[in-house]
């Protein structure tokens, strides 16, 4: 996407003299896209990507693996049927993803497993669900597979800021 918008803002300039390789560098130092490795949260910590393919799924494991060296990870993940659901998750489990909640999305391209290498499988309009596995670990929480899957993570991460102050709703 970097690199279209570069070559675009190129081409433009022979036109519009403003836009400059200093102006481009700069707007692109600026620019973040919500939902691109996003802490939505840091205690406990939660982070989304929506890697969906199995190069940014190898990725944002190697990624993860880096920026949180010895942190445990729950993986929660939700695929569409034509993003090869089961060599996602393979390639996970492979490279050692030993916790993973499998959060299934009301969208009928939504993959819907009955089983699998899941130590749960929730609903992922179940926030508060969501948000007690959470709350029940000492762990990184990772959702990723799908950008449907943004709206619960941040819902989740609000869920738990809230129950700081009234503990009870995690009951």
């Amino acid at each position: 996407n970097c690199a279209a918008v570069i070559t675009a803002s190129l081409l433009l300039s022979e036109r519009f003299p403003s836009i400059t390789e200093r102006s481009i560098r700069s707007a692109l130092r600026s620019c973040s896209v919500p939902g691109r490795m996003q802490l939505l949260s840091s205690h406990p910590p939660v982070l989304f990507d929506p890697a969906h393919n199995l190069q940014a799924i190898e990725s944002l494991y190697v990624t993860v693996s880096e920026r949180f060296p010895g942190q445990n990870v729950t993986w929660f993940l939700s695929f569409m049927t034509d993003k090869e659901p089961d060599l996602l998750l393979s390639k996970l489990k492979a490279m050692g993803a030993e916790q993973i909640v499998y959060c299934i999305l009301d969208d009928k391209r939504a993959y819907k497993p009955s089983d699998g290498p899941f130590d749960a499988i929730v609903r992922a309009s179940d926030i508060a669900s969501i948000a007690k596995i959470i709350a029940s670990r000492e762990t990184l929480s990772v959702f990723s597979g799908s950008f449907r899957l943004y709206e619960t993570a941040v819902h989740a991460a609000g869920f738990l800021l809230d129950s700081r102050s009234d503990p009870a709703m995690l009951n």
